[in-house]
């Protein structure tokens, strides 16, 4: 039975120094990303983002990121095609007829 308590003073300056350096690098992180923004455009700068996360992947995760991206088109193609209205689908595919006599015209 452990009956000590951790050194909590301590352990929170180390977690504080920590959150100190992660915060730096944070910034120098967006300092990049702003730099490549400003010089190469907005574009670019999500590209390079973008390419560097799908860098730090796996393979395997990577590879179903491109299949759902892939789905993902597909579907947004689906969606954005032009629809026909639902009277011309319905009606589109009935032969014409005369509608006193019921005969095909």
């Amino acid at each position: 039975m452990i009956t000590a308590e951790p050194n909590y003073a301590g352990l929170s300056d180390e977690l504080s120094q920590l959150d100190e350096q992660i915060q730096a690098l944070q910034t120098a992180k967006k300092n990049i990303y702003g730099s490549v923004r400003d010089n190469f455009g907005k574009r670019t700068a999500d590209a390079l983002k973008l390419a560097v996360k799908l860098n730090s992947m796996p393979s395997e995760k990577r590879m179903d990121r491109d299949a759902v991206e892939e789905d993902a088109f597909r579907i947004l193609a689906i969606i954005q095609a032009p629809r026909v209205a639902r009277s011309e689908r319905a009606h589109g595919n009935i032969e014409q007829f005369n509608t006193k006599t019921g005969e095909v015209a």
